[in-house]
């Protein structure tokens, strides 16, 4: 009787073990399901990142291209062109005169012309053109009062400099071969100079 006993409690107790065991592996089973969807979730979000990331690179990229586009274009809405101008500025040790290729837009002008010489340091902001005249190979230009004074105040090598340099710059881009300069309609004056002969530059 005792044998029965302890037996029956023997298969009573394997029973619940191998119930419990069936329900971990459904349980891992469920775990593992679980898993594999959260992985499969995940891969779905980061691909959507991806795809999103490459639109927004289009997008950008797209955007880009027209704005460079749109700078290409005139306020009147026609194409804009460039061309290559020399600019020539003065190098002090040692000196010399040297010549930078720069963009610009077209038709080139006395206009552009000053403002490049000014964007290269050649004169400074406080120079303006009064007049502008071109008569064949020789062009004539009238700066203003302070555009001689700015050039009487610098040692006159440098002054001299300055001023084959902008007639250069001048001459060169606007097709001409002398170049007077003047100032509030006076012939340039430098510490050793009056400029009341056309400079030459060829």
């Amino acid at each position: 009787m005792k044998k029965r006993m302890i037996t029956g409690i023997l298969a009573v107790i394997m029973t619940v073990s191998l119930a419990g065991c069936s329900g971990t592996g459904e349980k891992g089973s469920s775990a593992g399901s679980t898993t594999e969807a959260v992985s499969e979730a995940a891969s779905e979000t980061a691909s959507s990142q991806d795809t999103a990331a490459a639109s927004t690179t289009a997008s950008t990229a797209s955007t880009e291209a027209a704005e460079s586009q749109t700078a290409a274009e005139s306020s009147d809405g026609g194409q804009v062109s460039f061309t290559s101008a020399a600019v020539f500025y003065p190098v002090f040790e040692p000196n010399e005169i040297k010549e930078k290729s720069i963009r610009m837009e077209t038709p080139v002008d006395e206009n552009k012309i000053m403002a490049a010489l000014q964007d290269e340091e050649v004169l400074d902001e406080s120079c303006k053109i009064l007049s502008y005249e071109k008569d064949g190979d020789t062009i004539k230009v009238d700066f203003n009062s302070e555009c001689g004074v700015l050039l009487m105040r610098m040692a006159p090598e440098e002054a001299n400099m300055r001023a084959e340099a902008v007639a250069k710059t001048f001459c060169r881009n606007l097709g001409a071969d002398q170049f007077y300069f003047y100032t509030n309609g006076h012939p340039l004056e430098t510490g050793n100079k009056t400029y009341d002969e056309p400079i030459g530059v060829n």
